[in-house]
């Protein structure tokens, strides 16, 4: 909106008169408060308002109301531009609620509750106006109230954020004008929270840490805590105080309220996520530092004992100074920036850097926008949205740096707490934001944990390093890492990247068959010779000697790693050869035929092919996931061959690495993107032909009549095939591929507890030395068995909208109690939990994004082909 406005300046004077009258509008309301004298500014708003009243009353309202859900530090200004008109002229007040309560509406029905909350806030803000009284504003947060109790219960969390969200604009008035009612508000939300139930499993901290604050939870507190204050909320915006003399009641109907209708649930809403409950830099339970002001002596005492801390003293001052509701205001306005900038990054920072608030909040600036990168189920934006915004911050100002290195460490202190999910976005993340700086750190206070004594901690801060580095890597080369990083840390740097071509003459291996060596060399010629055309070199590998004794999982070998060789130049190479390749490919993975005489594609072999490509590959997990991504696209394997092979045995030794996971979201989103493209173009091709049904039915004498009627017989066939291609292929795969996942992790836990026990039983028999290797590798398994928990954890969280449809059948027939290990089946149901809460809606449907749904879908297809039966 912003940005398309701005363009329409650029005519120097080409502009007619009422387009500058506009642009002046325009430029009067956007701008209001980014220069001093606010005063002066909202008394010239008012005229200049009042003045274009008669002719641009709704270009005015429009104006507005753009600017109020999305500049969210500027709620009070517009709530006061329009209090201030409406003395003069008593029907804009009317009409601005009527716009503002049609456009909540809207905004709830179209799931935008970053807008949403910013209207309850304008609208609880006309209070301190005196525009609306107190009563009616009761009234209105009374009704959205009510959906505290419907469900799913990520409805009544969702209306819960409004309320508290607006709670710290309106209370002060509130409680002094309508104390009774008040109460009576805070006592409906108090019971609401007591008997809320969190669920376990969807958190930022792994089970068991102990750290497992919920967002609302110390969002409620936040906003109990201005009891303490009388209310008052110093880092709101109260420009109404210096107009008390000329605002009066607006005398507003209540008839906005009763014709303000909440929209009804409907399966295609998706709710609010909740950001992770980080408390980065001070405990939220320590009620002295967060709710009252230390005394200036104990001040000077606490900055003697701290003097030789030099981070914790930047920011000592400032830190006991914010109070926990100008704690959640601030992180509001953060959340909210963020969000309507994302944009431009440029914008996003200058605002962030501009917010209105007294004292020094840069770290809870810093605090917010790393809760936002690590929300559950999933962030917002990538981890490199919130990186170049914070290495812009700390460009520009030099207090972000000093911050931003402490909340970096004491993230790196919690990653033994930490969900390995998380883990993977912090090291991603941190990785992005040293590389910016030189890949300058404090690597020497990470020294420690190169002789800690707590082994399980140890190993996981490890791991973190080495995956940082490995993030590091790349965006530089590994020289480059040499020379910045301490020669202690050098042995967690990951080898520069390289291939591994089986039948190179430096690597040959004499228990081979020298026939297989001659075959690969026949192979690499053939293809680098450039002789052979993609259909030619199918025929020409046929005419090679292929010796009897190679199996199809030997040809595969020979094969790929004749292809990759051959591309390994750069990424584009190696995907234009595997194209150009493709059908040889195809024809030695290829199995039995189906009933037509098409050759399907074997699928043991498919995974040989992974396995054989990530061979290649030995020595770079990029390139594996790369690889696996071309292999994809080119339809050469399928998401089911990921998931195989991220259970094969050479696989799930790396599970605590990142890259496997990044290969099997990467497969399992391709297929849900596919399934949600196909579902639209189905929607499509049914409105088109149901429209052209009306036009038949509308006007019988039409003579292009036969037309149409082929048409929709065309449409008819397009909707058939699309439907049959959903259910017996896109919709049955998805749903193999989440058994698969499922079943393997039940093998492979089953697997793991086995041997734990094995282990256990012989404990007691080692020697001194065999008792130490065995605690380093007990260490080793726990920081594999929280790998696999966690992940496990966050293929539920992150799919469960689309598993769900299945998870009765998935329950019974892999995570039966009467045959399955005890441990394994509580980790299912601390997961199956997750039903209960956010994508468990009433009725049995599940919201899915873009406002798809499977169980939707399945009844609408089903409905649809009942109705072409009828007409057949």
């Amino acid at each position: 909106f912003f940005s398309m406005k701005r363009k329409r300046d650029d005519g120097d004077g080409l502009l007619d008169g009422r387009e500058t009258s506009d642009s002046e509008l325009f430029e009067k309301i956007t701008r209001i408060g980014d220069a001093p004298g606010l005063e002066k500014q909202l008394k010239e708003l008012k005229d200049v308002i009042i003045n274009a009243l008669d002719d641009k009353k709704d270009y005015i309202l429009d104006t507005i109301f753009k600017c109020i859900t999305q500049l969210t530090v500027k709620t009070s200004l517009y709530s006061t531009v329009i209090s201030l008109v409406n003395t003069e002229e008593k029907g804009f007040g009317e009409d601005a609620m009527e716009e503002a309560t049609k456009l909540l509406a809207a905004t709830i029905r179209e799931c935008e509750w970053s807008s949403a909350t910013l209207l309850v806030r304008f609208i609880c803000d006309l209070v301190n106006t005196r525009m609306i009284p107190a009563v009616q504003i009761h009234s209105f947060l009374q009704k959205l109230m009510k959906e505290f109790t419907a469900m799913p219960t990520a409805r009544a969390e969702t209306y819960c954020y409004l309320v508290l969200g607006a709670l710290p604009w309106c209370s002060k008035v509130l409680s002094t004008d309508a104390p009774a009612a008040f109460n009576q508000l805070f006592a409906d939300i108090k019971a609401f929270f007591e008997k809320r139930r969190s669920v376990s499993c969807d958190r930022v901290y792994h089970e068991g840490s102990g750290s497992h604050a919920d967002y609302l939870d110390i969002m409620w507190s936040q906003v109990q805590s201005m009891k303490e204050a009388n209310f008052h909320v110093a880092s709101t915006l109260k420009p109404y105080n210096s107009f008390k003399e000329s605002l009066q009641p607006g005398n507003i109907s209540k008839s906005w309220i009763h014709d303000f209708e909440i929209p009804q649930h409907e399966s295609t809403f998706v709710y609010w996520d909740k950001p992770a409950a980080l408390h980065i830099f001070y405990a939220w339970d320590d009620k002295e530092r967060c709710q009252k002001d230390i005394s200036p002596e104990d001040l000077k005492e606490k900055e003697e004992q701290l003097k030789d801390e030099e981070k914790q003293m930047v920011h000592f001052l400032h830190r006991y100074r914010i109070r926990p509701i100008d704690r959640l205001v601030i992180q509001l306005y953060v959340t909210d920036t963020m969000y309507f900038w994302n944009s431009s990054r440029e914008d996003c920072v200058k605002k962030l850097r501009l917010l209105p608030i007294k004292g020094q909040p840069e770290h809870l600036v810093v605090e917010a926008i790393l809760s936002q990168l690590l929300t559950v189920p999933q962030a917002p934006f990538c981890h490199v949205y919130y990186g170049s915004i914070l290495v812009d911050l700390c460009k520009l100002d030099f207090k972000y740096p000093v911050i931003l290195a402490e909340a970096l460490e004491t993230l790196y202190n919690l990653v033994p707490k930490m969900d390995n999910e998380m883990v993977d976005r912090c090291s991603a993340f941190f990785g992005h934001i040293i590389s910016n700086f030189g890949y300058k750190w404090f690597w020497e206070d990470w020294s420690s944990v190169l002789e800690s004594e707590d082994l399980q901690d140890g190993t996981c801060k490890k791991l973190f390093i080495y995956e940082v580095f490995s993030s590091m890597l790349r965006l530089s080369y590994r020289e480059r890492l040499l020379d910045v990083i301490p020669a202690v840390f050098h042995k967690f740097i990951p080898e520069a990247p390289k291939h591994f071509f089986k039948w190179d003459a430096k690597r040959w291996r004499d228990k081979e068959p020298p026939a297989f060596k001659e075959v690969a060399e026949a192979v690499y010629n053939a293809i680098s010779s450039g002789q052979f055309e993609s259909d030619e070199i199918v025929l020409e590998l046929d005419r090679l000697d292929w010796n009897d004794e190679m199996k199809p999982s030997d040809k595969i070998e020979v094969l790929v790693h004749c292809i990759l060789i051959n591309g390994i130049e750069t990424v584009s190479h190696q995907k234009n050869f595997l194209e150009k390749f493709k059908p040889a490919l195809e024809g030695v993975i290829g199995g039995v035929e189906d009933a037509e005489g098409d050759q399907l594609l074997d699928m043991d072999l498919r995974l040989k092919l992974i396995q054989c490509g990530c061979a290649f590959w030995e020595n770079s997990p990029q390139h594996k996931v790369i690889l696996i991504h071309q292999l994809l696209n080119l339809q050469l394997i399928e998401p089911v061959n990921v998931i195989q092979w991220l259970f094969s045995s050479n696989v799930r030794s790396y599970w605590e690495r990142a890259y496997p996971w990044e290969a099997v979201r990467m497969a399992i989103d391709g297929l849900i993107e596919e399934i949600i493209s196909s579902f639209k173009q189905l929607r499509s091709l049914s409105r088109d032909r149901l429209q052209l049904e009306r036009d038949i039915s509308d006007d019988p004498d039409d003579p292009d009549v036969e037309e149409k009627q082929k048409s929709i017989k065309k449409y008819e066939r397009k909707c058939k095939n699309l439907e049959m291609l959903l259910r017996s292929d896109l919709i049955e795969h998805l749903k193999l591929v989440f058994f698969e996942l499922f079943k393997g992790f039940k093998q492979v836990l089953a697997a793991h507890y086995r041997k734990i026990e094995a282990n256990a039983d012989r404990k007691e028999k080692l020697s001194r030395e065999q008792h130490i290797k065995a605690e380093r590798a007990k260490a080793k398994d726990y920081v594999w068995h929280k790998s696999a928990v966690s992940h496990f954890n966050e293929m539920g969280r992150k799919y469960l909208m689309w598993v769900y449809p299945w998870l009765g059948e998935l329950e019974s027939k892999y995570f039966d109690e009467k045959d399955t290990d005890t441990r394994i089946c509580t980790i299912f149901k601390n997961w199956r939990h997750l039903e209960c809460r956010r994508w468990c809606v009433s009725r049995g449907y599940t919201p899915v994004q873009a406002n798809v749904t499977l169980r939707y879908f399945f009844e609408m297809t089903k409905d649809e082909d009942e109705d072409m039966d009828e007409e057949d």
